[in-house]
């Protein structure tokens, strides 16, 4: 298309110059005529204005032709960039990796918003009027900002304004100085990170919050943990290292206004110390489901008033076996079918209509647990269900098995993210296809998503926001059989958000010194308070 473009600019040159060419040769003879006859010069007349209206139509072509070219090249720029960088504008499932802010950055944008407020004589100034963090000017804010190291086993939760991470892991040596990290002060003699991280969607910062109270520092890899409500962290077991080796069957809740962590007992049937399992929320209660202590696996359920904290031991996997005869191991192998009394760790339990959807998972070594048929706790039976679900239409294929993955439900799907599995043939661990799966809920049918993740990870922490927008954080990315770990943040858009929000998201992206000036000028600008709130 951009040849033909050029080609028929050509063309339209030589049009041009042939007609004055030609105007400039017959101007003599034109002369000797007019002065014969008046008829004639008014024909040359006529001719000569049409002549000139299309000399301009032409000229005028040429020149939106050549700018449409030129925005078509700084599109294909963009579009090629923006595979190792956010612009700021998500598209409809395309993945797109995070640009965090430099404090280098957010100095010059507070230095022009300064320069711009002298201009100003209102009673209130454009400049951000809350203290200014880079400068220290006020320690009582307990957050330094910088970038997360690479690591693993951490997990991530988030609302429409924050995303905030817990904990991880990092073989010390791995842990080389982040070019990123400008302050290069959170540097840990341990490979474990007892660190709880802040990145806001609209400023693009991320800061490391100094935390007090009951810190679950010992417990900070293959934890589990929600966001429940607005500002609550609940995290639940994890482990030390070496793994299994400390271990917890405590509440953990962080205040996230007030930075203060509180452990709560739990009374009556306790969950094991466990790591690796998977904590939901349904109404007033938690479930958590199966997990390990590095011995043994199980396929426990436990329930908890969040009010009372009373815990009750729905199911026991261990104690089945234990107890079981030969004939009684034989009829329980029927009912619960493809070992899954013997536990697993590392799956993903998701809630829909009134079940607890299990999806993958496995034991540290060995294979991985498949995703066509789906262990389901049915909480009001309270009884365990497997369901059969439906191949990919065009492929006739299910999900490769997996552990160590990610699965966020939207609306009616689920989508899967990563993860590896054993190749039991060549006894190594590899990663699992590079591609999205998503079931759909209503006919459990899965459809295989030709879309292809940068960044293929597994032990990665992931969530998602009301607005479909999902977002995965570091994990252990292999290549040739070699494990690295990362930091990298990715997002992808699942669904369509509000108009509201995409138009505030681009204000922001044009304008980026707007999340830096004084809020009661923004609220002056006639900006709503639900998005203004939403700064850090």
């Amino acid at each position: 298309m951009e040849n033909y473009s050029i080609l028929w600019e050509k063309a339209l040159i030589t049009i041009i110059f042939a007609s004055l060419a030609l105007f400039l040769y017959y101007s003599n003879y034109l002369t000797n005529f007019l002065k014969l006859n008046v008829c004639f010069f008014k024909k040359v007349i006529f001719l000569l204005k049409k002549l000139i209206k299309n000399l301009v139509v032409a000229l005028l072509i040429i020149i939106m032709n050549r700018k449409r070219l030129r925005t078509n090249r700084m599109t294909n720029t963009a579009n090629e960039s923006s595979i190792n960088s956010d612009l700021g504008s998500l598209k409809m499932f395309e993945f797109v990796r995070i640009k965090c802010t430099k404090s280098s950055e957010v100095r010059t944008l507070k230095n022009e918003i300064n320069n711009l407020a002298s201009h100003f004589s209102d009673s209130y100034s454009l400049r951000d009027i809350s203290p200014d963090i880079d400068n220290n000017r006020n320690q009582s804010q307990n957050i330094h900002y910088g970038v997360p190291k690479k690591r693993s086993g951490h997990r991530a939760v988030c609302n429409n304004e924050n995303m905030w991470i817990w904990g991880g892991f990092c073989p010390i040596r791995e842990q080389n100085i982040n070019e990123d990290d400008e302050e290069n002060e959170n540097v840990y003699p341990s490979p474990l990170f007892p660190e709880l991280w802040r990145f806001n969607f609209y400023t693009r910062r991320w800061c490391l919050l100094k935390t007090t109270g009951d810190i679950p520092d010992k417990f900070v890899a293959s934890h589990s943990t929600i966001l429940h409500g607005s500002s609550t962290l609940i995290v639940f077991g994890g482990t030390g290292f070496p793994f299994g080796e400390s271990l917890s069957n405590s509440l953990y809740i962080c205040n996230l206004n007030t930075l203060v962590w509180k452990k709560y007992e739990l009374k009556g049937q306790k969950p094991l110390p466990l790591y690796g399992s998977s904590l939901l929320t349904v109404g007033d209660y938690l479930y958590i489901l199966f997990g390990t202590n590095a011995v043994q696996y199980c396929s426990n359920v436990y329930r908890i008033n969040i009010k009372t904290l009373e815990s009750v031991k729905l199911f026991d996997s261990i104690e089945l076996i234990e107890n079981a005869t030969v004939v009684d191991m034989h009829r329980l192998n029927q009912s619960y079918p493809d070992d899954f009394l013997t536990g697993r760790y590392r799956q993903e339990v998701l809630y829909h209509d009134n079940k607890l959807y299990t999806f993958g998972g496995g034991k540290i070594d060995g294979d991985a647990h498949s995703f066509e048929n789906l262990p389901v706790f049915n909480i009001e039976t309270e009884n365990w269900e497997f369901i059969s679900t439906f191949a990919d239409v065009k492929t006739n294929t299910f999900p490769e098995k997996r552990k160590f993955h990610s699965c966020i439900k939207i609306n009616e799907f689920v989508y899967v993210f990563g993860g590896m599995h054993c190749d039991l043939e060549n006894n190594v661990f590899r990663s699992v296809e590079n591609c999205i799966w998503r079931l759909n809920m209503v006919n459990l049918r899965w459809q295989r998503l030709d879309i292809k993740i940068p960044c293929l990870t597994y032990f990665h922490a992931a969530c998602s926001n009301d607005n479909g927008q999902v977002f995965i954080h570091g994990g252990v990315k292999s290549v040739n059989e070699t494990n690295t770990r990362v930091n990298h943040l990715y997002s992808i858009m699942l669904k369509i958000p509000k108009l509201s929000d995409i138009c505030w998201t681009k204000l922001i992206v044009n304008y980026p010194k707007i999340v830096y000036m004084n809020k009661k000028y923004l609220l002056s600008l006639g900006i709503p308070y639900e998005f203004i709130k939403r700064i850090n």
